[in-house]
């Protein structure tokens, strides 16, 4: 009898064990055809459109075009940057579409969508890169206000820096031109977006007058600003260099800046300088021998007459407060500044 029971919970219990594990056979089936089917989503989806081609036609509209995408495509969508997320902005079956009410003088961001036909077993596309497109001003005749008289900030052997109080315009300032006075011409020899200006391409030792004008959007221009006299550099017998430091806890930068003020290419420079001798730099361009250090230029590099290099690194002064000093190129002492 004993024998007959068992006989029957074992039988039970082997069915039970079948019917779990057809179950879990099943399930496993189920997770192993997820991912497959997710593939097959990804698949069909139609292709990415290209990016599509924008012009400005006018202050306030932009013309896009763009190539059909294979597929059974039922219409695209038209999505613009606002500012920085996509929105969609206009839905259409054609290859093209013009986009109205945009603000002038303005930049806009604009990309493509492909949708599938319904029940066509296809998914809609992923977006298009987008196309990057300004739109004119509106045109007006008002110039800009003259700029403010430059002053100058940095002066060199062929060149020079110099600053300037904006302009103001009734649309937008767009740029500003520099022009020299030379035998009663002016010329124009730099421009910029803002009001910090680089001219070059002058003659050492030699005597300019220099003045700004401002460009709007639409391209009128303004009146010159009060001229700057200046005279550019002459040539040195040998090069220069400006130091700056700037502590930091026990740390502190270390920038040097060696100018080629000499009429001809430096092919080497080497700038000594004495260093406590718990301060750590780490470069293949520094020798050193306790406190006396040696800074060499990157080897194989030329200085032409004019430019400047510059090496920067931060120093671990490991306990010892003291700055370095004694800076020198060729023999001569260089400019020390402290930030």
């Amino acid at each position: 009898m004993t024998r007959f029971g068992a006989t029957k919970t074992y039988a039970r219990a082997t069915r039970r064990t079948r019917a779990a594990a057809i179950i879990v056979l099943i399930g496993l089936s189920m997770v192993a055809a997820a991912p497959d089917a997710a593939s097959a989503a990804t698949a069909d989806r139609l292709p990415t459109p290209k990016t599509p081609s924008a012009v400005a036609q006018s202050p306030t509209s932009v013309a896009l075009t763009w190539t059909a995408v294979a597929g059974p495509v039922a219409a695209y969508t038209v999505e613009r940057a606002s500012p920085s997320v996509f929105v969609p902005i206009l839905t259409t079956t054609a290859l093209s579409a013009t986009v109205t009410g945009l603000a002038p003088d303005s930049a806009h961001n604009f990309r493509l969508i492909a949708h599938a036909i319904p029940d066509s077993g296809r998914a809609d596309s992923t977006p298009s890169a987008y196309t990057h497109v300004v739109t004119p001003p509106t045109p007006e005749s008002e110039p800009p206000t003259a700029p403010g008289s430059p002053t100058m900030q940095r002066l060199g052997i062929f060149g020079v820096s110099v600053t300037f109080p904006p302009a103001t315009d009734n649309a937008r300032v767009a740029s500003y031109v520099g022009e020299v006075l030379q035998d009663g011409v002016w010329t124009r020899v730099a421009t910029s977006s803002g009001t910090l200006m680089h001219l070059s391409g002058l003659t050492a030792a030699t005597s300019y007058i220099v003045a700004v004008s401002a460009i709007d959007s639409s391209g009128n221009r303004s009146p010159r600003s009060e001229p700057l006299l200046f005279t550019t550099a002459p040539y040195t017998h040998l090069p220069q260099c400006l130091i700056t430091l700037d502590p930091d806890g026990n740390y502190y930068q270390l920038t040097v800046q060696v100018y080629n003020t000499t009429a001809a290419a430096l092919d080497r420079w080497a700038v000594t300088f004495r260093m406590p001798v718990a301060h750590t730099l780490t470069s293949p361009r520094l020798a050193r021998d306790a406190a006396d250090a040696v800074l060499f230029s990157e080897p194989g590099s030329s200085l032409p007459s004019g430019t400047e290099a510059m090496f920067w690194s931060f120093v671990s002064q490991n306990g010892d407060a003291t700055l370095p000093g004694d800076f020198a190129i060729s023999g001569e002492p260089c400019t020390v500044r402290q930030a």
